[in-house]
């Protein structure tokens, strides 16, 4: 599969959703970096945990919705082996595979994280940070994902949980505004998508920003400030509102879960 194809990605149920998620992501490839401080610390977090955990020698790797690379730039060094990185993004996996010239075992590739085109059981190392939010359905998504694992193959991903940004839905509330942002599986909700054997650590991460006009920018910078499907689009003057509760500086407060499961023979 070569660098610039995007399989899977045409005719699927949500298209239009994905479309915008990934004009986004593609969108912010070159602005992407200096913004992404919590993805470099997931990344960090994410890749440490493999390796205390372990993989087998020279393992296949497959790594989804990569960004720039955060995660394979961490975890290569940890887990040298054969890897497919993709995006869902083309902008992305452009700009990831030019970030990793120096990886020859690694390929590059346009891939629907939701709709794995990789054959069955060809992975020993399934592996995203901060993606799996953007899937539409959390639970079919890891499920296929699992099926791309070999027996004893481990996968392992980072994503946002349902307490994330406790400050900014506080100041939708007194403003009287709805607010777009995705809803997030609490750590229970995950496990319960996951096998019994499913590991689950949850940290909180509160990032400071000078004020929230700060933090939408920074969601933007990212790619991330596509809203959840049918949100409308607040009116300038509710958005002040919204900007005046928040508060200046304003937390915004990360809940990541970490989910590492094996899969049995």
């Amino acid at each position: 599969m070569g660098r610039g194809a995007n399989p899977a990605v045409l005719g699927l149920p949500g298209m239009k959703e994905k479309e915008r998620v990934e004009a986004a992501f593609s969108a912010a490839a070159l602005s992407y970096d200096p913004a992404a401080d919590l993805q470099k610390h997931t990344a960090r977090r994410l890749a440490g945990l493999i390796g205390q955990r372990g993989v087998r020698d020279q393992p296949a790797v497959l790594e989804l919705g990569c960004g720039t690379g955060g995660l394979t730039r961490e975890l290569w060094p940890l887990v040298q082996g054969t890897w497919l990185v993709t995006d869902l993004a083309q902008g992305m996996v452009q700009e990831a595979a030019r970030q990793h010239k120096d990886l020859p075992q690694a390929r590059f590739c346009a891939m629907d994280a939701e709709h794995p085109a990789v054959p069955r059981e060809s992975f020993d190392l399934v592996v995203s940070n901060l993606m799996a939010q953007w899937m539409g359905d959390l639970r079919q998504s890891l499920e296929r994902q699992g099926d791309c694992l070999v027996p004893g193959g481990l996968l392992a991903f980072s994503m946002l949980g349902s307490e994330s940004f406790p400050e900014w839905r506080e100041a939708h509330r007194k403003a009287g505004v709805s607010w777009g942002v995705r809803d997030y599986p609490s750590a229970e909700g995950l496990k319960r998508m996951l096998p019994q054997n499913a590991e689950i650590l949850v940290e909180t991460v509160p990032v400071v920003h000078a004020d929230a006009r700060a933090f939408v920018a920074g969601l933007k910078q990212i790619g991330a400030g596509t809203p959840a499907e049918g949100y409308r689009p607040m009116t300038a003057g509710r958005m002040r509102a919204v900007l005046r509760e928040a508060g200046v500086p304003m937390t915004a407060t990360y809940q990541v879960l970490y989910a590492q499961w094996v899969k049995g023979p």
